[in-house]
């Protein structure tokens, strides 16, 4: 009887290892997407970011005179700074 019993409890422990192992796969694709969505809310949040400094005239302004754009009348003046 306890044969018996020894060998149901194998049986069941196998039976039972591949939906664990279905479990294992499915929750390190989950893991996987969860941080795929963590870091393009991150790229989102600094995409608008830019955006949104950009779009003020001081964020054009900023950007024209880091690409060397000069207003009319203005002459531009070289530092050594980088």
């Amino acid at each position: 009887m306890l044969l018996l019993i020894a060998c149901a409890a194998v049986c069941g422990v196998y039976f039972a290892r591949a939906p664990w192992v279905v479990y294992r796969e499915q929750r390190a694709k989950a893991n996987d997407s969860i941080t795929e969505a963590h870091v393009n809310e991150a790229q989102r949040a600094s995409l608008m970011k830019r955006e949104a400094e950009f779009s003020s005239p001081i964020g054009r302004e900023k950007l024209a005179r880091a690409h060397n754009f000069v207003q009319k009348g203005e002459v531009l003046v070289a530092t050594d700074a980088p």
